[in-house]
């Protein structure tokens, strides 16, 4: 599918999703998977709705643990760790974490228990996650380190990181660096757009980072997640994210069932992020 597609898969998607929850209305698998579509499609309020109807029908390992990725996405951290972590205290498995709670220690700025939850298995080595890791660290070199460890054949290695890497002591090289790489459409890879915006964050420029992170979020709605990170802060700060937030729905949603923890009410009509 190309992504001009995208928008009509996912109503296609949401509407299969509520045609199984008609046909197996005391089915928790049906309710929640309609509340994964609803979620993708920032109807968080329906998608609150069905989690509640899914873990009251059946509060398992799977049902709980998408739950808890909803209120993740949604920016109630604290929230979605705890159900994380009952999900993992139904269903032990062996003591193996939920597959994306890492996600909720890295907003949380915990970077040892991020890290402990991701790489719970031994061998495995995930480059771009301990990129994310680093990006968060507050620690230059972990960041070069982690550069270091990318595949040099990766795109993203090539045409960003790389570049980033020779230029690490000139923030504005950088940012200029982004921006070209940005306007280059010829130039692809899967987490360009992540990438991009958390470099900008890094290197300071937070504005360039949530015009490139809010396309980023459209293209790949799973990957509001990163806008919780700790690196964001300053980009949560930024005006424009209060109207991104409403036009993601997330502020009625939090009106409903509880503030984002880096958002707080100011008044009916104001909040502000940090």
């Amino acid at each position: 599918a190309t992504p001009a597609q995208m928008p009509m898969l996912r109503e296609q998607a949401v509407e299969l999703a509520r045609r199984g929850v008609q046909l197996g209305p005391e089915s928790a698998i049906a309710h929640s998977v309609l509340g994964i579509y609803q979620m993708i499609e920032f109807d968080w309020l329906g998608s609150e709705q069905s989690f509640r109807r899914s873990t009251a029908l059946l509060a398992d390992r799977v049902t709980t643990g998408r739950y808890a990725v909803m209120l993740m996405r949604s920016g109630r951290i604290a929230e979605a760790q705890n159900k994380f972590d009952i999900a993992k205290s139904l269903e032990p498995l062996g003591g193996r974490p939920i597959q994306l709670s890492w996600h909720a220690s890295l907003a949380q700025g915990d970077i040892d228990d991020a890290r402990e939850r991701r790489y719970w298995a031994p061998g495995i080595d995930l480059f771009e996650d301990k990129l994310d890791l680093a990006f968060n660290e507050q620690d230059p070199e972990a960041l070069k380190e982690a550069i270091r460890g990318l595949p040099e054949s990766n795109l993203s290695n090539i045409h960003l990181f790389g570049p980033v890497l020779a230029e690490f002591d000139s923030p504005p090289r950088i940012i200029a660096l982004v921006d070209d790489v940005h306007q280059d459409t010829d130039v692809q890879w899967p987490r360009k757009l992540h990438d991009l915006a958390m470099t900008a964050a890094y290197f300071g420029d937070p504005a360039r980072a949530l015009k490139i992170k809010t396309e980023d979020i459209h293209a790949n709605p799973s990957r509001i997640v990163a806008i919780w990170y700790p690196v964001m802060s300053e980009v949560r700060q930024q005006p424009e994210f209060q109207h991104l937030a409403v036009e993601l729905n997330l502020v009625d949603f939090w009106r409903a069932y509880g503030w984002a923890d880096s958002c707080r009410s100011l008044s009916d009509a104001d909040f502000e992020c940090s």
